[in-house]
């Protein structure tokens, strides 16, 4: 993992970028991407590039696959509402919202939170 949780705040992109790399190994160029909280998000093909990711897995990795997934998700979306499905938040009564286990490591220290 690219994480260092002995130090979060020493995170170094290039880290990330084994990590990525690991990922597309593993899963493929297809299910690899950048969250939308990720910070630096226009430097992150840079660090890529030395790896040699073509510009097609740039280009997944930088955006397709999450307009992909959206396009999936909103289709998806549409079988429900017309089988008559309400979205969550009209049938979650009484729900309690809480905070993330902020126990676990983060990419950068500072989004940890209070």
């Amino acid at each position: 993992m690219f994480l260092d949780v002995e130090n979060p705040s020493l995170v170094e992109i290039h880290k990330a970028a084994d990590y990525i790399f690991h990922v597309a190994e593993i899963a493929g160029w297809d299910h690899v991407g950048v969250d939308l909280d990720f910070d630096g998000t226009d430097n992150v093909p840079i660090d890529l590039e030395p790896k040699l990711a073509t510009d097609e897995q740039i280009w997944k990795f930088a955006g397709e696959n999450i307009l992909r997934v959206w396009t999936e998700v909103e289709s998806y979306s549409q079988v429900l509402k017309s089988a008559g499905e309400k979205p969550t938040e009209e049938i979650w009564l009484g729900r309690k919202w809480t905070r993330e286990d902020l126990s676990m490591p983060f990419m950068f220290h500072d989004t940890k939170g209070n």
